[in-house]
């Protein structure tokens, strides 16, 4: 995606998050030159040298940490604490396809996370309605359509992978209100 003209506020975020989705199976980009890296983001002179500073700035902040090879090429790699940030924006980024035509199949996904783990359930919680279950008890949710991957890379992600469970069912009792909800 090369990006026209960006708000030098927004251009930071925008190199993490284009940088961390790129990478979120691996951890690990190698590039021909940093030029070729700003020039992806943007052709403008005066930009070029922001995000040159922007990737010094990721750096100092201890983000990603960059290598220059002798044959020229630039490695990428993210730091502990720029995994768990580019986690984050990966989290930003899941959504739950639509297919053409439903299977049949209810997606419900169940969890008893301990009182000890209180925020981590809070947040699983709140990205599973963002991902637009529909919830028929706090902690049981249903959705029409196929997620396991997003749901276990949440459950994983959270640290909460022993105390969920993914099941797909025929049929859920008040199966009309879920076909109304999901339009299926």
């Amino acid at each position: 995606m090369k990006l026209e003209k960006i708000q030098k506020s927004t251009l930071t975020k925008t190199v993490f998050a284009t940088l961390a989705v790129g990478t979120i199976v691996g951890t690990l980009l190698v590039f021909p030159s940093l030029g070729y890296i700003i020039k992806y983001f943007t052709d403008d002179k005066n930009q070029q040298k922001y995000v040159k500073r922007v990737f010094h700035r990721l750096e100092k902040q201890r983000l990603i940490s960059t290598h220059e090879k002798p044959d020229g090429k630039i490695t990428i790699t993210f730091t502990d604490k720029g995994k768990q940030k580019a986690l984050t924006y990966y989290i930003d980024q899941i959504e739950i396809k639509r297919p053409k035509n439903w299977d049949g199949f209810w997606r419900v996904v169940t969890f008893d996370i301990p009182e000890g783990n209180k925020k981590a359930r809070n947040i699983f919680r709140e990205n599973l309605k963002t991902l637009g279950f529909y919830a028929l008890q706090k902690s049981v949710f249903v959705h029409a359509f196929p997620c396991k991957d997003e749901i276990d890379f949440l459950k994983h992600n959270f640290g909460v992978a022993s105390h969920v469970a993914f099941i797909i069912a025929k049929s859920i009792d008040n199966q009309n209100l879920l076909r109304n909800y999901f339009r299926v």
